[in-house]
């Protein structure tokens, strides 16, 4: 296939939108998307790609959304927390922590913890505002906060397959490794110059992927914190990784090309235009989400609307 854009393919179908979506994620039956725009939260049937239902909230705006792992409980994040019944469509319960916003939430992978990045703005004397961005861990049966420390604004954040690490992303190049349970420093990992937008880790949990805003994704080594590789693009920042089900593939999403990266010859092997990287209300053209279907078949690609991609044929 080669490291070529292929511009006669293209998605099974896309939905427009009238906003940016993100995130996608699939239940893991892989029959259901549940996808986050602004104000609602859509879900959507995979094997006809009709629009099933909406949740419609106050939200002032809605920043993220994240699906424990047995796919019953999908939680937001805007100006509370707020736990949601997926079959259902019914709202649980609401926390509303001492911040004005939620702006990324984690599930831990055995359902059990909430991994947060909160906001809280505070006006100064006279003029000015200042903000005070906390990266949380929430007990989920206890509603209780056991730890936090400081973080940034729309910091990404992810946990290792066998949650015991919690990576974090942050807006001067750093990534940090973070023992789950305390919060701790466990690694630094330095290989960006700028904002660290999007961390993956592999399904095995031995390979972890970065991205951002200075134009390189990199691969490191979990164990040793080694640099393993790097993908340089000209003039593309990167806004999401996702590995295959497999953890044979990379796939990562810049400005409109979608980049398929076979993971252990360390090269380009897929290069896909998307139809969505066209100027969004912000000004910019980009793909800020992926997900992978749980059987790997079919990889959803969001900006402003969803593209369903066939990888099977």
């Amino acid at each position: 296939m080669g490291d070529k854009i292929e511009k006669n393919v293209k998605p099974i179908i896309q939905i427009e939108h009238s906003d940016w979506v993100y995130p996608v994620i699939f239940t893991p039956d892989g029959k259901i998307l549940i996808s986050g725009s602004n104000a609602e939260i859509k879900f959507w049937d995979v094997k006809t790609r009709k629009l099933i239902k909406t949740i419609e909230e106050d939200f002032t705006w809605l920043h993220h959304i994240a699906l424990s792992p047995n796919g019953k409980t999908l939680v937001s994040g805007s100006e509370s927390i707020k736990f949601w019944n997926v079959k259902t469509s019914k709202l649980i319960e609401t926390i509303k922590g001492d911040f004005d916003w939620a702006t990324f939430l984690a599930f831990s992978p055995n359902g059990n913890y909430l991994a947060v990045v909160t906001q809280t703005k505070k006006k100064l004397d006279g003029e000015g505002v200042e903000y005070s961005d906390l990266i949380e861990m929430w007990a989920i049966k206890e509603k209780i906060r056991i730890w936090s420390i400081k973080g940034d604004i729309y910091l990404h954040l992810v946990f290792s397959p066998d949650g015991k690490i919690l990576a974090c992303g942050y807006e001067d190049g750093t990534i940090k490794f973070l023992n789950a349970s305390n919060g701790k420093i466990i690694r630094n990992l330095k290989g960006h110059s700028n904002w660290v937008r999007c961390l993956a880790f592999s399904p095995d949990g031995e390979i972890f992927a970065s991205g951002g805003r200075d134009k390189t994704v990199t691969l490191w080594d979990v164990k040793t914190g080694e640099l393993i590789n790097k993908i340089e693009e000209i003039d593309k920042e990167f806004f999401s990784l996702v590995f295959s089900p497999d953890g044979k593939t990379l796939v990562a999403a810049s400005e409109g090309d979608i980049i398929f990266w076979h993971v252990k010859r360390g090269e380009i092997i897929r290069r896909l235009q998307s139809p969505l990287s066209r100027k969004g209300k912000s000004g910019a053209s980009r793909i800020i989400s992926l997900a992978f279907s749980p059987d790997g078949n079919t990889l959803v690609s969001s900006g402003i609307g969803i593209e369903f991609w066939n990888l099977k044929d």
